[in-house]
C-alpha cells in the first residue's frame, strides 16, 4: 500500500508534516515517513500544501476538503495552492477546535483515491470569542439530555435508575455503586447463612470419634506407625505381647460445601462487575488522553480545542476518580467473598438461571435482581461522551447549540413538543451524507398551529414526502464548485440544510430553510450567501403548488452583542418588500437569552408578515 503524507506550509511559520490514510482515523504514527510531533494549524495564516509519496506522479488533480467543506485549489506536481489573495489562502479562518482534512485525488487511470488526515487542533489568538465558546460548550453539555439524547432524564440517585432508562455514564456509576452496596450490606448474611450441601470428606480424627472403619482408615494406620500408642485393652493391634491403638486416624465425615450453583454465581457476578468497572475506567482514561492539557501553545497562539473539550474532560476526570474508588471497593468485596466460599470466581457470560434458591430466598433474590439489572444495562461504552468529543470541530458544536436554542425558543413561545424521533433517511453508500446519531425531527404544537423542526434533513431530487413529511425537492442538477461526489445524474442530486422549519396551515405549508455558519457576518456574505441562495432559493421547490418556501436564514456565531438581524437585500425601494426572505441572524452566547429571544422574535415576525402578504396576493 502506498504511503502518503502532506506538508502544511503556513506563511511565516515552520511547516508541519502529517500522515494521510485511506480511512478516517487510520493514520499510522510508527511508519517511516518523517512526521511532525503534535501537529496543529493556524486559523489566521495563509497556507499551501505539498503532497508527498511515491505515487504523487500518478496524481492528475486534487480536491481539498476542510471539515467536509470544499476549498478551491490549484494542483501542480504535488503542490496545492489556494486562491490568489491572502484571505482565500486562510483555509482555517472560520475553524475552531479541531479540523479534519480530506483529499480527493484523481489518478492518471481516471480512478479516485480519498485520503484523510488525523484530527488537527486549531491555534487561535486570544480574544473575547473564547469565553463565548466556553459558554456555548457548557450550554450544550448542560442541555444535551433533553435534546440530543432522546430526552430521557439523567438519573441523579439510586432511586431514579430504571431498567428502561437511557444508558449514561452516571447511570453506569449508580448501578455499580448499587451492586457494591448490596454486597456490602449482605456480607454478614452470606457469611453465616449461605446455602450449602453436605458431602463426604476425608479427615484425621481422634480414634474415639471414629464411627466407621474403611479401607482408607486401615491404610492410614499402616502408613502412620507414629500414631500408635500402647493400651491396656484386649482390642487393638497386637504386636508381640502388647496391644496398640492409633491416637488419630483417617475417616470420612459429612462436611458443609458452599460450591453450589447460587454461591458460584454470587462470586462470578462480583468478578464480572469488577471487570466491567475496570473496562470503563480504562475507556475513560483513554478518552482523557485525547484532551489537551493546556491552552497555551506559544507566545502568540492558544489551542482552541482546549475550550471545547475542557468541560467534557472535567466530567470524565470526576468520573475516573469515582470509577477508581468503586474499583478498589469491588476488589475488597471480591476478596471477602472469596474467603467465604473458598473458590475462584469466573466472569459470567449471561444472566443466571432462575433457580428456587434465587427466587425464594430473600437474600439471594435481592442479588439476583441486581444481576439481571446489570446484564440488561450492559457495559457502558461512553457513546454520549464520544459524541460530545465529535463536536470538537466548531461547526458540529455550533449546529448542536442552535438545535437546542431553536427548540428552547419555540417552547418559550408556548409551543409544546408533541413528538420527537430519529428518522433514517435512505441514502446510497456513495453519498457523503451520514444520518445523525441523535433525534432529528421535532414536532411542536400550540392550539391549531403545528411547527416541525428538522435537523440535517435530506432534500431529494424527487417527491419523497413519504420519508419524513418534507414537501421540498431539488429542482435541477446544476453543480456548484463544491459539489464533489455529486454526479448530477437523476437520483443522485440532493441537498442537506442544517435545519428546516415547516409551518403547517389549512392553506398550505410554509418552509424556512436555515443554515449554521460559525463565521463573521462579513465572511458569511463573502463566502456563503451566493452558494446557499443558489441551493435553497433557486434550486429548491415545493412539491405541492399550495405550499411555499418563505425563504432562508443563515445563523452565524462570530458576532458581538450589538449585531442585529439583517436582510441580505441591502438595496430596497419604498413600499416594496422583497421575497423570499434571505436573512442573516447572529446567535451566540455573547448575548443574553432575552436578547437571543428578541432576535428570533424579529425573524418570526418577518415570517408572519410574509405569510400575510401571500394571503393578500
Amino acid at each position: 500500500m502506498a504511503v502518503w503524507s502532506l506538508k502544511l506550509k503556513p506563511y511565516g511559520k515552520q511547516p508541519v508534516t502529517i500522515c494521510l490514510a485511506e480511512q478516517k482515523a487510520a493514520c499510522d504514527p510508527d511508519r517511516d515517513a518523517p512526521l511532525t510531533k503534535d501537529p496543529a494549524v493556524y486559523s489566521d495564516l495563509t497556507y499551501e500544501f505539498l503532497l508527498m509519496g511515491d505515487e504523487v506522479p500518478r496524481v492528475q488533480n486534487a480536491a481539498v476538503f476542510v471539515n467536509d467543506v470544499y476549498r478551491p485549489a490549484v494542483f501542480q506536481e504535488g503542490r496545492i495552492c489556494f486562491g490568489s489573495t491572502r484571505v482565500e489562502g486562510m483555509l482555517f479562518l472560520d475553524c475552531y477546535g479541531y479540523v479534519d482534512l480530506e483529499l480527493m485525488l484523481e489518478l492518471e487511470d481516471e480512478s479516485q483515491l480519498h485520503l484523510f488526515s488525523e484530527h488537527l487542533p486549531v491555534l487561535v489568538r486570544e480574544d473575547s470569542l473564547h469565553e463565548a465558546v466556553r459558554k456555548m460548550v457548557r450550554y450544550v453539555y448542560e442541555n444535551r439530555e433533553d435534546y440530543l439524547f432522546n430526552g430521557l432524564p439523567k438519573p441523579r440517585c439510586l432511586a431514579d435508575l430504571k431498567e428502561n432508562g437511557r444508558r449514561t455514564f452516571e447511570a453506569a456509576l449508580i448501578l455499580g455503586e448499587q451492586i457494591a452496596q448490596a454486597y456490602e450490606s449482605s456480607y454478614g448474611y452470606f457469611k453465616v447463612n449461605s446455602r450449602f450441601h453436605t458431602k463426604k470428606a476425608a479427615a484425621v480424627e481422634d480414634l474415639e470419634r471414629i464411627q466407621t472403619i474403611t479401607p482408607a482408615t486401615l491404610a492410614y494406620i499402616v502408613s502412620h506407625p507414629e500414631e500408635l500408642r500402647q493400651v491396656n485393652s484386649s482390642r487393638g493391634i497386637s504386636i508381640g505381647n502388647c496391644m496398640y491403638q492409633p491416637r488419630k486416624t483417617l475417616t470420612e465425615q459429612n462436611v458443609y460445601a458452599y460450591d453450589i450453583y447460587e454461591n458460584r454465581v454470587l462470586l462470578d457476578f462480583l468478578k464480572t462487575v469488577l471487570g466491567g468497572i475496570e473496562e470503563m475506567k480504562q475507556h475513560c482514561e483513554k478518552l482523557l488522553e485525547g484532551i489537551p492539557g493546556k491552552k497555551i501553545y506559544d507566545t502568540e497562539y492558544i489551542d482552541s480545542s482546549f475550550f471545547i473539550t475542557a468541560q467534557t474532560g472535567k466530567m470524565l476526570e470526576e468520573g475516573r476518580k469515582k470509577l477508581s474508588a468503586l474499583h478498589k471497593r469491588l476488589i475488597r468485596l471480591y476478596e471477602m467473598y472469596s474467603k467465604i466460599y473458598q473458590m475462584p470466581g469466573r466472569p459470567l457470560a449471561a444472566p443466571p438461571k432462575a433457580t428456587p434458591v434465587f427466587m425464594l430466598v430473600p437474600g439471594y433474590n435481592r442479588m439476583f435482581a441486581r444481576m439481571h439489572q446489570w446484564f440488561h444495562f450492559g457495559i457502558y461504552d461512553f457513546e454520549n461522551e464520544s459524541f460530545l468529543f465529535s463536536l470538537a470541530d466548531i461547526s458540529s458544536l455550533y449546529e448542536s447549540y442552535l438545535l437546542i436554542k431553536l427548540g428552547r425558543y419555540l417552547e418559550s413561545r408556548g409551543y409544546v413538543l408533541a413528538e420527537e424521533k430519529k428518522c433514517e433517511y435512505p441514502v446510497p453508500e456513495k453519498w457523503k451524507y451520514k444520518n445523525t446519531r441523535i433525534p432529528n425531527t421535532f414536532v411542536y404544537g400550540k392550539g391549531q398551529e403545528r411547527i416541525t423542526l428538522y435537523y440535517q434533513p435530506v432534500l431529494y431530487d424527487t417527491d419523497r414526502r413519504e420519508v419524513n413529511g418534507i414537501g421540498l425537492y431539488r429542482n435541477n442538477s446544476i453543480l456548484l464548485s463544491d459539489d464533489h461526489g455529486d454526479t448530477g445524474e437523476p437520483g443522485s442530486c440532493y441537498y442537506t440544510p442544517d435545519y428546516l422549519l415547516k409551518m403547517e396551515s389549512e392553506n398550505g405549508d410554509r418552509y424556512l430553510i436555515l443554515d449554521a455558519k460559525f463565521s463573521s457576518c462579513a465572511n458569511v456574505k463573502k463566502f456563503y450567501v451566493k452558494e446557499l441562495a443558489f441551493k435553497y432559493l433557486f434550486s429548491t421547490s415545493t412539491v405541492r403548488p399550495e405550499d411555499a418556501i418563505s425563504g432562508m436564514c443563515i445563523l452565524y456565531g462570530k458576532c458581538g452583542r450589538d449585531e442585529p438581524l439583517q436582510s441580505v437585500y441591502n438595496q430596497t425601494v419604498p413600499g416594496r418588500r422583497i421575497t423570499p426572505l434571505a436573512e442573516l441572524l447572529p446567535l451566540m452566547e455573547a448575548d443574553t437569552w432575552q436578547e437571543q429571544q428578541e432576535k428570533l422574535d424579529m425573524l418570526f415576525d418577518k415570517l408572519r408578515r410574509e405569510k400575510a402578504d401571500q394571503k393578500q396576493e
